[in-house]
């Protein structure tokens, strides 16, 4: 009966399933009610693996204080959603109690028939082509401290890995092309030289 039920060979209860947006909004009340470790069931194994469970909960537990302190989520409205195979991405605009309104961007794949979110970026952290507006700047500053979980910014800098360091042992001026032994002999004569000795 269930091979009678089924439209282009997928069975009919597929139908049935939370769409990627549904997802993402079950994820943002979630977090609103606390539930921290049901929300973090929503997240995607390769998130987990990249960010680790401590720190996703840490991030989740953080928004759910934020949305708490500014008077709860008042609305959520689907901007945007694409979904190509087992890939998602969802527009989410996300009002809180106290009037201001953030847009965010979400990731999802498809994990053994589910959707998990795979990254969240928002209109405050992602590279945009509009230009900040002085009287909004520092709530904007603020926002984004807020939903990365950095409101004591010393403390969120500790946080970060350090940046990459290049070392560049001694070159051996034996192995270097000509064209390179000549032109660095004519930087060296114009006190130029760019290779270490």
């Amino acid at each position: 009966m269930l091979s009678q039920l089924s439209c282009s060979h997928r069975p009919l209860f597929v139908a049935f399933e939370r769409s990627p947006s549904r997802v993402v909004e079950d994820l943002i009340r979630t977090t609103e009610r606390g539930k921290i470790d049901q929300a973090a069931a929503f997240m995607s194994q390769g998130c987990v693996s990249r960010q680790g469970i401590d720190t996703i909960k840490e991030s989740l537990r953080q928004s759910a204080l934020w949305i708490k302190k500014d008077g709860g989520i008042k609305s959520i409205k689907v901007l945007k959603e694409d979904t190509v195979g087992d890939v998602a991405e969802v527009t989410m605009q996300i009002t809180r109690g106290g009037g201001d309104s953030s847009v965010v961007y979400y990731k999802l794949i498809r994990e053994k028939g589910d959707w998990k979110v795979d990254g969240v970026t928002s209109d405050s952290t992602s590279a945009g082509s509009e230009a900040l507006h002085s009287d909004t700047a520092v709530q904007e500053v603020v926002t984004w401290a807020h939903e990365s979980g950095a409101e004591k910014l010393t403390a969120w800098f500790q946080k970060q890995p350090a940046p990459p360091i290049c070392k560049v042992g001694k070159i051996d001026r034996s192995t270097r092309p000509d064209e390179i032994k000549y032109h660095d002999v004519d930087d060296v004569s114009r006190g130029i030289a760019c290779w270490p000795d």
